[in-house]
């Protein structure tokens, strides 16, 4: 029998270590992909995933320091706009550190006059933010009565916020807010799960003509046609634009992306591809309708 000095160290060591590796979401995750690859090698993959998390660049860390709302769950930057106020509720990549995405969202509150808040996955994946707790995040800022929902990579398309905008977009939320809008950087709709063809809601899908994880004019990563995910199954009117040099880790601070496969070389600088990004969200919020409150 231990004496109870090396056990209390045991202990603590092992929570630690779980801590560290955030291994409660780590088995969550593996949960969840059990259907697709069963339990065993779902564990395997999830620990694959944790081994490829992706760290954001220096100037993240400045950007997020300046964010108006910091949680455990989410930060965000206020918009300066008078009257009633349009928001970006942002969902990050698969594995992507949250913070990578500050630099972008500030642009983007500063330049629209939106507030843009940033939701932080559990194990750094999509899957594990239901739909519903980013509506609880979304009633955190009751002065916003118009929402647009907009994500990277896996946080756009079926995993992240078009899956959010099928459980509760076009006011099929329970209660206010609702989603007027949908932002798409770097990512397409998979699988048969998330269908938006007949929702009526403004649509902005902005790619990257040399990102090869989510290629504009490629498949994406289950095989399927990137454009079939936007052009079939994305709503009626969505406009779709190309960053001509950009890549897929430029649509963030952090790089270079490596997971799955390597990420093509951007042929413009990260400020110019960010640049681009912020202009083309920045356009597209400016021209949602505004809401009522409640």
């Amino acid at each position: 029998m231990l004496p109870p000095p090396a056990l209390a160290a045991i202990v603590t060591c092992a929570l630690a270590l779980a801590a560290h590796f955030d291994l409660v979401n780590l088995a969550r995750l593996a949960f969840k992909l059990r259907p697709r690859f069963g339990l065993p090698k779902a564990f395997v993959f999830a620990c694959i995933l944790r081994a490829s998390y992706m760290r954001p660049f220096k100037e993240s860390s400045k950007a997020l320091n300046e964010a108006s709302v910091t949680t455990r769950d989410a930060y965000a930057f206020e918009g300066n706009g008078a009257g009633p106020q349009k928001g970006l509720i942002f969902l990050p990549g698969g594995l992507v550190h949250p913070a990578a995405y500050a630099p972008l969202l500030q642009s983007i509150a500063t330049q629209a006059g939106v507030t843009c808040v940033c939701v932080k996955h559990p194990f750094r994946h999509p899957i594990l933010t239901p739909p519903d707790r980013v509506h609880r995040v979304m009633r955190r800022f009751p002065h916003v009565t118009t929402w647009a929902i907009g994500g990277h990579s896996l946080g756009a398309g079926s995993f992240g916020a078009a899956r959010v905008v099928q459980v509760l977009g076009g006011g099929a939320a329970p209660e206010p807010p609702v989603i007027s809008g949908l932002i798409m950087l770097a990512g397409t709709i998979t699988g048969q799960q998330v269908d938006l063809r007949g929702r009526r809601l403004p649509c902005l899908a902005v790619l990257a003509s040399d990102d090869t994880i989510v290629p504009p004019e490629g498949r994406a990563e289950d095989g399927s046609r990137v454009q079939d995910g936007i052009e079939g199954k994305c709503p009626k009117g969505t406009q779709c634009v190309v960053i001509e040099g950009g890549n897929h880790a430029g649509f963030g601070h952090y790089g270079p992306q490596r997971f799955p496969f390597p990420d093509g070389e951007r042929r413009i600088s990260l400020e110019e591809q960010q640049a681009q990004v912020v202009q083309h969200t920045t356009a597209f919020m400016r021209g949602l309708a505004t809401a009522g409150p409640g």
